[in-house]
């Protein structure tokens, strides 16, 4: 026996379709995910975990970036406040390495980046997860990693590594 559908039904499932997603559907904002920093000579080797899991963020990735501060001295606050400014924004040369490739996914929520060498220096170690259906609000952790060394800030003598 054949189903069919009446006018109405028809007309029913194409506002279902076509109409504006709830909240819900248009994806939970993430959290920030937890990263830890560590150096071995020149090479810095990023750890993160994403903590985000469950149906609404299926399509929610985390990745790791360096920064170089003194770069980025405008971004700052914003970092520090726990927000990331949109993209277009963000000037390329600010990045001191990343992001990493690939992103966490659904199925894989931690992953450990390692950095070329990179020059003697202080870089703030950046974790970010994006849920690609709440572009908008990301989440964000960060953490200070200090590369070479000793590194000589004024009259103080800073040793790197972790």
């Amino acid at each position: 026996m054949a189903t069919t559908l009446s006018g109405a039904a028809v007309a029913a499932v194409a506002v279902t379709l076509t109409a504006t997603p709830t909240a819900s559907a248009q994806g939970a904002a993430p959290a920030a995910p937890t990263i830890t920093a560590t150096t071995n000579g020149a090479k810095v080797t990023i750890d993160l975990d994403d903590p985000n899991s469950g149906i609404e963020h299926a399509l929610t990735g985390c990745s790791a970036l360096l920064v170089d501060p003194l770069k980025a001295a405008p971004l700052l606050p914003s970092l520090i406040s726990g927000t990331f400014p949109p993209l277009e924004d963000i000037d390329p040369a600010i990045l001191a390495w990343g992001p990493g490739l690939p992103p966490t996914t659904a199925l894989d929520r931690t992953w450990t980046y390692v950095t070329p060498d990179l020059p003697a220096g202080i870089y703030l170690a950046v974790g970010v997860c994006v849920n690609t259906l709440a572009p908008g609000d990301p989440g964000v952790a960060f953490t200070p990693v200090f590369v070479g060394g000793p590194l000589e800030i004024g009259s103080s003598v800073l040793e790197s590594g972790s």
